[in-house]
């Protein structure tokens, strides 16, 4: 590793350095050769080793052209791999993300442009991801994967800062629990992996980071026919978290409801008004979304029958 190389601070860069640590980071993934393992910042390119001697398609998204052209350097003499010199919040994967990785790729990249049938019948590979995160898009990115793309990854091994391990993996009723715990729990099974201290580093971040493993769910915890719908209630729950759930709700714009609105919807669902939205669990806002659908497809039908009346 070029020990010379100068990070860029607005970038968040902090680098991996601990090859057994990242080994085990690999190792805990089980990549395939059917599988898409997309790393987001990959850096100096510790995890980057370590899943190119893996089968499978290695997907590399580097915002910092100089590090691209390092990691293409370091990737000669390996197989099956592309590098994307792209910011990952840029990426598009509203039609799918190996659709939006393909997309990306024959734009431009470093490598080959992976093959959507690479080693198996399409639908066959699974989707990962592993990434060392810088710390100030952590929840971007995660919330990215969860509500613009169509299917959620099968797995994603991330390193984030500690205080967001906890975060991510909060129960209801607690101070860390929030919109981001929602949008991780309801479509994954999420385990602390373990701790990796400042040391492991250069720079050296000023906070300890822990990997945290998502695994997705083979059933969902209740139907979300609308993934954007329902984490719109989510965020508006949180965005006055001192607030009533009914408070917080009238008051978010997004919703386009008024209180007696808001008393009624939440009555529909079978849920107090007067609770917070730290106390409710993902399946409570799915019948609140529930509800929600529902009297957006009846203020539709209404709107639709005064027009046809004029």
């Amino acid at each position: 590793m070029d020990f010379d190389f100068k990070p860029v601070k607005s970038l968040g860069q902090n680098f991996l350095l601990d090859m057994n640590i990242a080994g085990k980071i690999v190792r805990e993934a089980n990549i395939g050769p059917h599988d898409l393992v997309i790393e987001i910042g990959p850096g100096m390119g510790a995890l980057t080793m370590h899943i190119a001697g893996k089968p499978g398609w290695l997907v590399a998204v580097e915002i910092d052209a100089r590090l691209a052209r390092m990691l293409a350097q370091s990737l000669q003499g390996f197989s099956c791999w592309t590098i994307l010199q792209q910011d990952i919040l840029k990426l598009d994967l509203r039609s799918g993300i190996m659709e939006g990785v393909i997309r990306e790729a024959k734009n431009g990249c470093l490598g080959e442009c992976p093959d959507p049938l690479f080693e198996g019948e399409k639908g066959s590979r699974g989707i990962k991801v592993i990434a060392n995160l810088p710390y100030y898009i952590t929840t971007p990115v995660i919330m990215k994967f969860f509500e613009e793309a169509p299917r959620v990854p099968d797995l994603m091994l991330l390193m984030v800062q500690r205080e967001v391990a906890d975060r991510l993996a909060a129960v209801p009723g607690t101070k860390a629990y929030g919109a981001l715990s929602i949008a991780a729990q309801v479509r994954m099974q999420i385990k602390k992996i373990m701790n990796v201290p400042p040391s492991c580093f250069r720079p050296t971040p000023g906070v300890d980071s822990c990997v945290i493993r998502f695994e997705a769910r083979r059933e969902p915890l209740f139907p979300m026919p609308d993934p954007s719908l329902y984490f719109r209630i989510v965020k508006a729950a949180f965005g006055q978290r001192r607030k009533t759930l009914a408070n917080a709700l009238t008051n978010a714009p997004d919703m386009g409801m008024d209180r007696q609105q808001i008393s009624m919807l939440l009555a529909k669902a079978d849920i107090d008004p007067v609770r917070r939205g730290e106390s409710l669990s993902p399946a409570e806002f799915g019948m609140i979304a529930q509800q929600y659908a529902s009297w957006q497809q009846y203020a539709r039908t209404g709107e639709q029958s005064h027009e046809s009346e004029a």
